[in-house]
């Protein structure tokens, strides 16, 4: 990917992420987002026949991961904005997405959003059932998403033996007075030793780890789908090799506090160069 088009994708990327929403739904009359009728050379008004453009995830469709999904959605907005087609989603594998997430309208002329679904929808109310707010209250929160990948099954993303680097780096902050720890992970595993060493700091969300494109389960999706809302909000925020977590990072939408682990080091990153340290975009 050149950088001008890369350059492109992650704009597009961080625009539309911050407002997800799953499907398109008629617009009022008198909106802005109403197709705006074009005249035939005779001056005959006509207007345009609406076209869709439609972003599926049914059935036994291989869609991979919620990250990987994410990429593939902001992929086929960018045709439908340059084919002159409305956007739409429809998302049922492992379970309906409207399940998790409240409906947002976008008109795809103007580039215009809203109904802000952190404020108003069900993933507002699946990070409060989280006990979210309750556990960060007057805390600074520090997140690391790991990533590990299943050796032989998946990508080994991060091995185990790098581990330590990240635990160390975290331990940077064991002041419980001053700081919550959050640790997402595709491995029951991590998760078990991260609660071992930062027991009195940590908090966690319920729900069962999987990765998305192995597991059917929807309690799978629901819970990556509030990881990654979590990691949006995080103070410090340290990311593996992962679409999820960059997104995450674009979402966050600032460089202060972003870190980046690569080659067994932690370092201070930026977002827009997250795409050629890991070359997942």
């Amino acid at each position: 990917m050149t950088t001008s088009v890369r350059s492109i994708f992650l704009i597009a990327m961080s625009l539309l992420m911050i407002r997800l929403y799953y499907k398109w739904t008629s617009p009022s009359p008198g909106s802005a987002c109403v197709p705006q009728p074009r005249y035939y050379a005779n001056g005959s008004l006509i207007q345009n026949p609406v076209r869709y453009l439609i972003d599926t995830c049914v059935d036994e469709d291989q869609c991979f991961g919620w990250g990987d999904r994410q990429r593939a959605i902001v992929t086929t907005y960018l045709i439908s904005l340059l084919s002159d087609r409305q956007f739409g989603i429809y998302m049922s594998n492992p379970c309906l997405l409207e399940n998790f997430l409240a409906p947002n309208k976008l008109c795809t002329r103007n580039f215009y959003m809203y109904n802000d679904h952190l404020e108003n929808g069900r993933q507002h109310q699946m990070i409060e059932k989280a006990d979210f707010r309750t556990h960060v209250k007057n805390h600074t929160l520090v997140c690391a998403h790991v990533r590990m990948g299943i050796e032989g099954i998946d990508f080994l993303r991060t091995p185990k033996s790098d581990l330590q680097v990240i635990w160390d780096f975290l331990r940077r902050y064991n002041d419980i007075n001053k700081y919550k720890i959050y640790v997402a992970t595709d491995l029951n595993e991590t998760k078990a030793q991260a609660k071992k060493l930062f027991r009195d700091q940590i908090f966690d969300t319920v729900g069962i780890i999987d990765q998305m494109h192995r597991s059917k389960s929807c309690e799978v999706f629901r819970r990556v789908i509030v990881e990654q809302e979590i990691l949006t909000r995080c103070d410090i925020l340290i990311l593996t090799e992962s679409t999820l977590g960059m997104i995450a990072a674009f979402t966050r939408n600032r460089n202060n506090g972003l870190y980046c682990f690569y080659k067994q080091r932690v370092f201070p990153c930026r977002i827009e160069t997250l795409h050629e340290l890991h070359n997942i975009m």
